[in-house]
C-alpha cells in the first residue's frame, strides 16, 4: 500500500485570457521508506505539486 496515492490530478490557473495547466491528469505513488525527487525547468508544476500535496492547495 501507497504512502501517498495520486490519481488523475489536475490544476489549472487563469492568466488573463489564457489557461495555464501545470499539471493535467498526474498519477503518483510513493511507497513507504522511498526518496523521491521533483526536477524540470521552471513552470513545469513541480512546486504546484507539492502545494496540491500538502494541502496548501486544491485541485
Amino acid at each position: 500500500m501507497a504512502l501517498l496515492e495520486l490519481r488523475g490530478v489536475c490544476k489549472s490557473f487563469r492568466k488573463g485570457d489564457e489557461t495555464i495547466t501545470p499539471l493535467d491528469n498526474i498519477d503518483l505513488d510513493i511507497q513507504s521508506g522511498e526518496f523521491v525527487s521533483l526536477m524540470g525547468p521552471s513552470g513545469t508544476g513541480k512546486s504546484t505539486l507539492l502545494n496540491l500535496v500538502s494541502g496548501i492547495d486544491s485541485p
